[in-house]
């Protein structure tokens, strides 16, 4: 995706990790936030948690950053979609 090339760019720039930063936070808002991109998983087989996930393991980005932060952001994406994919939530999103 293109978030996800643009993250890695600002993460080879010097001064870039503020950038990134305020793009993990922008995604996780949109993750949490919009309607069709809570269901995008499920029904387009988008899933943009994926470009979190994929910063998990950058060594560009502070431990502390991507355990408190990232691990935490996907954490909570997970916990909401599994109770929005359980049996009688997907009754409400049909």
């Amino acid at each position: 995706m293109i978030v996800r090339r643009y993250i890695d760019d600002a993460l080879d720039n010097v001064g870039g990790f503020k950038e990134a930063r305020e793009c993990f936070g922008t995604l996780y808002w949109y993750l949490r936030s919009d309607e069709f991109v809570k269901i995008a998983d499920v029904r387009l087989g988008i899933d943009a948690l994926g470009i979190i996930r994929a910063f998990i393991d950058d060594a560009r980005i502070d431990p502390r950053y991507r355990r408190l932060q990232l691990e935490k952001m996907v954490a909570n994406i997970e916990r909401r979609r599994a109770r929005r994919h359980a049996p009688d939530a997907l009754d409400e999103v049909s």
